[in-house]
């Protein structure tokens, strides 16, 4: 008896979701036909395709300065000594030592930093002109970071004398303009600072050393 009486009441409930659903899509098929406004887009005129690019961020891959991959103190020290001196024996080098300072001294004794500077500038020119082999240290700062030159006095393989620098840090890419990379220097000259040379942090009337290469590019020491 229950049986006969739940099921026409089941068959209306069907009947009625089955009503509802056809009314869902009926409704969704007039909202499309009224709020559905037919857009023309414009015809292409030309048949060549326009490319739009966006321009990517570079990344920087890796480290900026030769041997910073190197966390261990001892190694990049062993890296440093063979990106600076390479395979010279220096025991045929006389030692001109460390001279210059770094912005932090210079700005409590300038003084002290231009008697440095100027030994460095007298050693450079004894071997230049002696023809004596000699190597230096010149630490130069600037105000974003103090680098310190390496210069190597010394004869190319067929007798030719010549000036290489090594500055540190080195960058990785030695075009780039933060710093760029003399070849071999070939002419050393004196010259006496003007107002124009203050810009190299020379104060006019400072002797000092022009190191050219054979382009013409030069090193003020």
């Amino acid at each position: 008896m229950i049986m006969k009486r739940t099921y026409p009441r089941i068959r209306i409930i069907l009947m009625a979701f089955g009503l509802g659903l056809a009314g869902v899509y009926m409704w969704q098929g007039l909202s499309i036909g009224w709020w559905g406004v037919p857009v023309e887009l414009p015809e292409a005129r030309s048949g060549s395709v326009l490319e739009v690019t966006v321009p990517l961020i570079e990344k920087p891959l890796g480290p900026k300065y030769l041997c910073d991959e190197f966390t261990d103190t001892n190694d990049r020290e062993s890296c440093l000594h063979q990106v600076i001196f390479k395979d010279r024996d220096m025991s045929l080098y006389d030692d001109g030592g460390r001279q210059g300072c770094s912005l932090e001294k210079r700005s409590v004794a300038p003084l002290d930093c231009e008697r440095s500077l100027m030994k460095a500038r007298r050693f450079v020119w004894d071997h230049w002109t002696k023809h004596k082999r000699g190597y230096v240290a010149v630490e130069q700062a600037t105000d974003e970071i103090d680098l310190v030159t390496h210069l190597f006095i010394e004869p190319t393989a067929k007798g030719n004398w010549r000036v290489v620098e090594r500055p540190m840090p080195m960058l990785r890419k030695p075009e780039d303009p933060e710093h760029y990379l003399l070849d071999d220097i070939i002419e050393i000259k004196w010259k006496r600072a003007t107002n124009e040379d203050k810009s190299y942090g020379l104060a006019p009337g400072t002797s000092y050393l022009e190191l050219s290469d054979a382009v013409g590019d030069s090193l003020i020491l």
